[in-house]
């Protein structure tokens, strides 16, 4: 059987030393997060999920769970609250504050990356983290999301396969127009940062920050824009035709997988009596 970087890169046609194993094996662990993020909590909820107890007010650490789908205190579902109330709770308080829940209304806070349900559990009334984790992949590995939801987590891993290839053809030409101040250079440029900008990550206006934030209309619409860069490189004759044209293809096919990946997702969920973006994303 066919490993999960077999069917990547035989989607793309990548090799190794445009991504390496490990890179394609982050691509399918970026789908894996896609696929958990989109389904509404009542499909994620049929596939088993797991759950960790809590009798103090240490808290619950997140580091293994990917996400979370529900919090309970006792017999009663927690709330999630905002992380400014969490100071309420402090026994360093002299007096109860109007922000603190009774047993049976219980809240939970999110501080850094652990979950607090409160009032606080107690050995009598526990609290539960109810979550799902997420997969981890290597070299040999042939199925694993739940078999039935691999095909669009491999469709997505296949859309940032194909986004690396587009990087590789852009700095390709990018090498070709050096020494050029026209119009070719200038357009490759804003094209890979439009692709990807390791600077501008942290500003928020690439294809792969808008994939770490799963804002599929922003990258389809940076993907668009940046073919309208590469088209205008192609004016000037500075960037050979063919790596112009290589790098459109591989643009236009990360958007195909991309698109793919959603209608897939969409598909799935109707057959199962739901529909995207009807759960509760944390």
């Amino acid at each position: 059987m066919a490993t999960l970087i077999d069917r990547v890169r035989g989607n793309t046609g990548s090799s190794t030393s445009i991504s390496s194993d490990q890179e394609v094996l982050d691509h399918l662990q970026s789908g894996a997060k896609y696929v958990l993020n989109s389904l509404p909590i009542n499909v994620i909820q049929m596939f088993g999920t797991l759950t960790t107890t809590v009798a103090t007010d240490t808290g619950v650490s997140c580091s293994d769970k990917y996400r979370v789908l529900s919090v309970r205190r006792g017999d009663f579902e927690c709330e999630p609250a905002p992380l400014e109330q969490y100071y309420a709770y402090s026994t360093a308080l002299s007096v109860t504050s109007l922000n603190q829940r009774s047993t049976i209304f219980p809240v939970y806070f999110k501080r850094d990356g652990v979950i607090y349900p409160k009032p606080a559990p107690t050995t009598s009334v526990n609290g539960t983290v109810t979550y799902i984790g997420l997969p981890t992949f290597d070299e040999d590995t042939s199925t694993h999301l739940y078999n039935e939801l691999d095909n669009p987590m491999v469709l997505y891993a296949s859309g940032l396969d194909a986004l690396q290839i587009t990087r590789y053809w852009v700095n390709l030409g990018l090498i070709e127009a050096q020494g050029s101040t026209g119009e070719a250079r200038d357009a490759l440029n804003k094209a890979k940062n439009l692709i990807d900008n390791s600077t501008a990550l942290s500003n928020g206006n690439d294809a792969e920050f808008y994939l770490n934030e799963e804002d599929s209309e922003m990258i389809q619409s940076n993907i668009s824009i940046a073919a309208q860069e590469l088209k205008r490189a192609s004016i000037e004759k500075i960037v050979p035709t063919q790596i112009v044209q290589a790098t459109n293809q591989y643009l236009q096919m990360s958007q195909s997988y991309f698109q793919r990946a959603d209608q897939e997702l969409l598909m799935y969920a109707r057959a199962k009596g739901a529909d995207l973006g009807g759960g509760d994303k944390q």
